[in-house]
């Protein structure tokens, strides 16, 4: 039964005057759930992030979504600063949001044109995606991409790779080469993992079970690189990538963290415009 507040707070809400907060509150509840107060690419990330969680265990922490200006913004930014540290100042910034800087502004402007897909995710459970992704990328690929991102958040792949390497570095004893190759064979292993575990996400989910194949695909030809995989890739090559996750899906078995239907609620979920973050509650 739904307490009595919920009946009567509305009809307080009129009395703003004697209730001054009233008014406010029930306009952040309106905001933080409303979709309509959201931009399109923040409605499609609900749309994708609910129908994952519907058919898979993804943990009971929050999970952050962010959209940025960018890594072309992060390149313009370095480039008209002479500050190759303000690389990701750039790329960070709102893509949404006028600057006062107008340099910054053009800035922006040329990463929605020029810029390509990419997305990354943060130890602290906050994904970023770039604007300009949902230009080049249709939903579908959108979906492997964030799904992609996702499994590098629920299963700590950013603690993983430290604690590989680690454990690595008392052997290197400060070969500093040697560390280095090291730390992109571990980075290639685990963007292999989060393919695979993509995969199976969106398997679950009910996606076809290509698209994560052409959206590997259609990833490289969109950043014009279809280069192998050399000691100093932190990401696999083209082909490398692909086979890897072609094989995987191959020795797939269906019942091999396969969740049958609709065993889990859609998450809730927050927006803060500001920000701007979309946070979604398991």
């Amino acid at each position: 039964m739904a307490p009595m507040y919920k009946y009567f707070y509305p009809l307080l809400c009129l009395m703003t005057l004697i209730f001054p907060g009233c008014s406010k509150s029930m306009a952040t509840e309106d905001k933080n759930h409303d979709l309509n107060n959201m931009p399109t690419e923040y409605i499609q990330i609900v749309e994708i992030v609910n129908r994952i969680a519907k058919y898979n265990q993804l943990g009971k922490k929050n999970i952050s979504f962010t959209i940025n200006a960018g890594a072309y913004a992060g390149f313009l930014g370095s480039k008209s600063t002479g500050n190759e540290d303000s690389f990701y100042y750039y790329s960070s910034l709102n893509p949404y949001k006028t600057y006062d800087n107008a340099d910054t502004n053009e800035i922006i402007r040329q990463a929605k044109l020029y810029g390509d897909w990419n997305a990354s995710a943060y130890p602290n459970r906050t994904i970023s995606i770039s604007y300009s992704s949902f230009r080049v990328a249709s939903h579908e690929e959108i979906a492997c991409t964030i799904a992609h991102e996702i499994a590098h958040v629920i299963d700590s792949h950013s603690f993983q790779e430290s604690l590989e390497l680690g454990e690595y570095a008392g052997i290197a004893l400060g070969n500093h080469r040697s560390l280095a190759l090291k730390k992109n064979q571990v980075s290639r292993r685990f963007e292999k993992l989060a393919d695979s575990q993509a995969w199976v996400l969106l398997n679950n989910a009910g996606y076809p079970r290509h698209s994560c194949i052409s959206t590997l695909v259609e990833l490289h030809k969109s950043d014009g690189i279809g280069a192998p995989t050399t000691p100093d890739s932190t990401h696999p090559g083209f082909h490398d990538r692909l086979d890897a996750l072609k094989e995987f899906i191959s020795n797939y078995s269906e019942d091999q963290n396969h969740i049958n239907g609709n065993s889990f609620e859609e998450p809730k979920y927050t927006f803060d415009r500001d920000v701007p973050m979309l946070t979604f509650e398991f």
